[in-house]
């Protein structure tokens, strides 16, 4: 049985892989191109998924410009038609659908649906992480297992992303998302919803994220006139909790659990990073090497997709993107009772390291994820963007606002963590068509809301990145422009 459409991935000049999923493994699977051709898939089992999941994937090649019907066929069950075709060619403009955070949220499946009504044709989808919310459990990426009935709500990522959803908004009516990555390819990066694990690195995974796209930690493409560098930038995610008390502690970013104190399988060492990109690790040193490559100075823009990004104005920017420091305490008697975590401002290699080397190589866009918000900075020619007020938000927090992120009391040390506005002191840009006013009539500069959804388009064609807004809330949703700005040419 199937469990979903097909997907699109990794095009190049002459082909595309297509790429779906069953419940059995199956013997006949092929894809069927309308010009005759049937190309068989290869299969294999995603080996950690919480029930059977088989992944079937054909490399379609001798694809000329222009689109070409398929369909997928497995043991004699075929999928509607779509249509692939190879990546656009090198220094054509492209325009590139954004959005992450999807999680399964409310209000996503609306958002794409309202997206692909309002943008028109795309020629790929570039989605800076969090696609999920458990990367192991199938039911995220496929939609609820047949047994949920027929009035569960269906608002999983790949229903989503195909068109086959059914959620509720905040208006009281059903949407399906779009039939998007069927039609065009998926370019994701990793968001911290992607890795599996709970405590230690020990304990993390990425296998079913690899497993399902294809896709490298990280990785650089040329879509067009753009090429796009995909980072891994990403911490464990854990919550709040602060206690000075050593014995009263749960575990939380900034403390270990006081019953956990004695057992080391048990600590959860904080928000620990799971890729270094500080100068010197691996994926630092590729993405030197990426920056000077010929055909990243080939290209007209440079697009750098991260699902943390270095600015930003959510609860997400502390505690600062740095490794935890442990600090061990003790009683009179010397025994341990108490860890916990601080997190030095001074060794955050995206504000301190990856900003100027983006900037100085003049990539002209960073698109980010994680807060759920949408807001923008502006730094000489590069744009720091987050778009990911897809269906819901986790706020944004100004000192103009009064409105402030936690910061955790003494004796952690205070000044590393930043109460309110960008961390990285950027100013946040104020959209330039429709923004939100507070309630004193000023317009804010960023879009942090549940009853607002936010999808943007960059059109290579013209430079020019366009954000729409909607309000869910309204019977008859009608998107207008928020923002628009135009990036500048290489």
């Amino acid at each position: 049985m199937f469990l979903s459409d097909p997907l699109l991935l990794w095009p190049d000049a002459h082909g595309v892989d297509v790429v779906w999923f069953t419940t059995e493994a199956g013997a006949r699977h092929v894809v069927e191109l309308d010009d005759g051709r049937r190309i068989p898939a290869t299969t294999t089992r995603l080996t950690r998924m919480d029930r059977a999941v088989h992944r079937h994937r054909a490399r379609v090649g001798g694809l000329q410009a222009g689109g070409l019907g398929y369909r997928v066929i497995s043991d004699g069950q075929a999928s509607p038609h779509f249509t692939l075709r190879p990546a656009p060619g090198k220094g054509s403009g492209v325009r590139l659908l954004i959005t992450s955070d999807h999680q399964a949220k409310p209000h996503t499946a609306a958002n794409m649906e309202l997206a692909a009504a309002t943008v028109g044709p795309v020629d790929a989808v570039i989605m800076p992480g969090d696609l999920v919310n458990s990367p192991d459990r199938a039911a995220d990426w496929f939609g609820p297992h047949p047994s949920a009935g027929d009035d569960a709500e269906i608002r999983q990522f790949l229903p989503i992303m195909q068109g086959r959803a059914r959620s509720t908004a905040a208006n009281g009516r059903a949407y399906r998302g779009a039939p998007l990555v069927q039609n065009v390819p998926l370019y994701p990066a990793i968001g911290n919803h992607e890795v599996s694990g709970e405590l230690g690195p020990s304990s993390c995974s990425i296998d079913s994220y690899r497993q399902i796209t294809g896709a490298r930690p990280w990785y650089a493409v040329t879509i067009g006139n753009v090429r796009l560098i995909t980072l891994f930038v990403v911490r464990m995610w854990r919550g709040f909790d602060v206690n000075a008390d050593p014995r009263a502690r749960q575990r939380s970013r900034y403390q270990e659990a006081s019953a956990d104190v004695g057992d080391p399988q048990r600590h959860g060492r904080g928000c620990f990073i799971h890729e270094s990109i500080a100068p010197g690790s691996p994926q630092w040193q590729w993405l030197v090497d990426e920056l000077d490559s010929p055909q990243r100075r080939a290209a007209r823009y440079t697009v750098v997709q991260m699902h943390e990004g270095p600015h930003g104005l959510g609860e997400n920017l502390t505690p600062p993107f740095a490794d935890p420091q442990r600090h061990d305490e003790y009683d009179d008697t010397g025994e341990l009772i108490g860890i916990r975590y601080d997190y030095d401002q001074r060794d955050n290699p995206l504000l301190n390291h990856l900003c100027p080397l983006l900037e100085e190589a003049g990539v002209q866009l960073v698109a980010s994820g994680h807060s759920h918000l949408w807001n923008r900075f502006c730094s000489g020619d590069t744009h720091y963007f987050e778009g990911s007020n897809t269906g819901n938000s986790y706020g944004a927090y100004t000192t103009a606002q009064q409105v402030w992120r936690h910061v955790p009391p003494e004796p952690w040390q205070i000044g590393n963590y930043s109460a309110a506005d960008d961390p990285g002191g950027l100013t946040p840009q104020v959209p330039t068509v429709h923004p939100l006013h507070d309630a004193h009539g000023a317009p804010l500069p960023y879009v942090a809301s549940d009853d607002h959804v936010v999808f943007q388009l960059l059109d290579t064609g013209t430079g020019v990145l366009t954000s729409w807004i909607a309000d869910m809330t309204q019977e008859e949703p009608t998107p207008v422009v928020l923002d628009r700005f135009t990036l500048t040419s290489s």
